[in-house]
């Protein structure tokens, strides 16, 4: 069986204490999306004595991504809350170690937000702008997840 709920960020910690309590003990997935206007927590459970699966969900804004930290109901939790930190921003409020995980020194944008230029593939060649003889010439294509606001038109961004 397996049963999603959404829960308000605010009720966060109190929902994980009650959904360990009925039995669910063993953490199967923590993870964080970027929604643009938001970012979204997901936390799987399982209660392995009956085999079911608990999914919550809650989100948090994108200007103040702070959510309450579930290290101290499953010690999982930190490792996870710690990525999810480094790559999305996302701050887990009493996490018992907070220190990056990933990246060395913080950022002032995480790199998996949308919203997070990717220099290195501007700057890299990308095998779907080649150029082919047989084709007319035509606006070189960008690689997948550049934006075209990102380019610099004198660096071929659009013709």
């Amino acid at each position: 069986m397996t049963d999603e709920e959404r829960v308000d960020a605010h009720d966060w910690h109190k929902r994980a204490r009650e959904v360990r309590a009925d039995g669910a003990t063993f953490l199967d997935l923590l993870a964080g999306i970027d929604r643009i206007d938001d970012r979204e927590i997901v936390l799987r459970v399982v209660d392995p004595d009956s085999g079911d699966t608990r999914t919550l969900v809650t989100r948090v804004s994108a200007s103040d991504p702070r959510v309450a930290s579930l290290a101290g109901i499953w010690s999982g939790a930190a490792w996870q809350e710690r990525e999810i930190s480094d790559l999305l921003g996302i701050v887990f409020e009493g996490h018992p170690d907070p220190r990056p995980l990933i990246l060395r020194e913080p950022s002032n944008e995480p790199p998996l937000l949308k919203s997070t230029p990717l220099p290195e593939r501007l700057a890299t060649l990308w095998p779907g702008a080649a150029e082919t003889q047989d084709r007319k010439r035509r606006r070189p294509q960008l690689p997948p997840g550049v934006r075209p606001e990102w380019v610099d038109e004198a660096e071929g961004g659009s013709e």
